[in-house]
């Protein structure tokens, strides 16, 4: 390889280019370029420093050749720093709706506290307390998902040479189930929730809270919710959602339509597009006046902004709507978090689910204990079930 130049068109400069013979891309622009005629000071030294550059690189060039085969890295190939390495993982294999590889980058410096960082100091240990700061922040699989980008992208350093042994192999990506069953919202609770209007300084919380029971989305995407979002003809709003970065479109139900009805009173025609549709106060006292307006109307549940979408899946699931619709409705683009997590996690009667097993009419002897001043009866308006044995209670 060796550095060619051709003077541009209009005489002023040398473009410098890469060559490597005279075949089909033979020739690679290096980006830069001399001044033919330096007419002063900068120009000058503009060419002095290009081609320093130029010798370095076409050094750099010939070590790398020279390399090929043989196992070695050349030092020229590393980055002193590693976050350097790591955001260039990101940039090359980053793709749309993907945030779990970007995530873990930003995680990994939050968790690390330095800003340079060389290979020498990423070990077993820093690895193994890396994943435990994961799960010690994160519920559900988000721990897992950053921490496998994490071992691919060390996979990945190790293949170009920055570690002898890669020291995240032997550490595996984990989940950290959630202990705590949400709280969602049964149908009469729903309607206790909505039948009342609130006290005025919580009326944008509340109608907030509204909008998700209706509509599904996240907390995080009604916070961000501007007019431009509202198509005022059709009542559908099409954005993009915080967390997953997909668009989704949403049609409006009547309830919906009212508050946006009822909003429109009070504002400038025409609406200003990047108004907010609800002015919330902070995510603290939105989740305190939503638990506070639940336990005024009477909802012993611990009741979160994360609520409104969970009730709007379980309750469209009870009325038998298939699972793929559910999640196309809550803006996934696959069933598997409608299977996994926006479902029930109880049974909605027990005791009906228990009486639908097969019961005989009369107890056998066996199982009619006789205990003094005790009479034991399985009834006398049993039905029989489908196994043709009588259903007990009834």
């Amino acid at each position: 390889m060796k550095i060619v130049k051709q003077k541009s068109p209009n005489g002023k400069k040398f473009y410098l280019y890469y060559d490597y013979g005279r075949g089909p891309g033979g020739r690679v622009k290096t980006g830069m370029f001399l001044w033919t005629k330096p007419k002063n000071a900068i120009e000058k030294e503009h060419n002095e420093e290009t081609k320093k550059l130029m010798i370095v690189k076409e050094g750099h060039d010939i070590i790398d050749n020279q390399a090929i085969g043989t196992g070695y890295v050349p030092k020229h190939k590393f980055k002193e720093n590693f976050y350097d390495y790591y955001a260039q993982f990101v940039a090359d294999n980053k793709r749309e709706g993907n945030r779990h590889l970007e995530g873990s980058l930003n995680h990994f410096k939050i968790f690390m506290k330095k800003p340079v960082v060389s290979p020498l100091q990423i070990t077993y240990d820093v690895c193994f307390r890396f994943r435990a700061y994961l799960l010690d922040k994160f519920n559900g699989e988000t721990p897992m998902n950053y921490y496998s980008y994490f071992k691919r992208m060390m996979k990945a350093a190790t293949r170009d040479g920055y570690f002898r042994i890669n020291p995240a192999a032997e550490i595996p990506a984990k989940k950290n189930p959630s202990t705590d069953l949400p709280e969602f919202l049964e149908p009469d609770e729903f309607l206790k929730f909505i039948s009342v209007q609130p006290p005025p300084h919580m009326v944008e919380v509340i109608e907030a809270f509204i909008w998700c029971l209706y509509t599904g989305v996240r907390w995080c995407d009604v916070m961000a919710l501007k007019w431009r979002s509202v198509i005022a003809d059709q009542y559908t709003t099409r954005f993009k959602q915080a967390k997953t970065k997909q668009p989704v479109i949403v049609t409006l139900h009547e309830i919906c339509m009212i508050l946006l009805r009822k909003r429109r009173r009070n504002l400038p025609n025409p609406i200003p597009l990047d108004r907010p549709v609800f002015n919330l106060p902070s995510r603290t006292t939105c989740i305190k006046y939503i638990k506070q307006w639940a336990k005024e109307r009477g909802i012993e549940k611990d009741i979160s902004p994360k609520s409104g979408r969970l009730t709007k899946s379980i309750l469209l699931q009870d009325q038998k709507v298939d699972t793929a619709t559910v999640a196309a409705i809550l803006g996934h683009t696959t069933t598997k978090y409608v299977s996994e997590v926006y479902k029930r996690h109880r049974p909605k009667d027990h005791a009906a689910t228990v009486d639908l097993m097969p019961t005989p009419d009369q107890l056998p002897d066996y199982l009619n204990l006789k205990e003094p001043g005790r009479v034991i009866s399985m009834g006398t308006n049993c039905k029989p079930c489908s196994f043709g044995i009588t259903n007990a209670r009834q």
